[in-house]
């Protein structure tokens, strides 16, 4: 497998796990109220949209000209 290919195939089980382990906890947590719930949801949403930003937009090399 190349490097791409599992660097892609790492993101989305990240992504699949992020969201089970976030339902998991809303809906089985015995401390999840509601404002727990947004926090959770807010974290998880975060932390997929930083994934796919790291994969989605690559950094362009600039050159210099002096």
């Amino acid at each position: 497998m190349k490097y791409k290919t599992w660097r892609v195939f790492h993101g989305i089980l990240a992504m699949l796990f992020i969201s089970i382990a976030a339902w998991h906890v809303i809906d089985l947590g015995r401390h999840s109220n509601f404002a727990m719930s947004i926090y959770i949801t807010m974290l998880a949403a975060g932390g997929i949209m930083l994934l796919l930003k790291t994969y989605m937009f690559k950094k362009s090399k600039k050159t210099s000209e002096v």
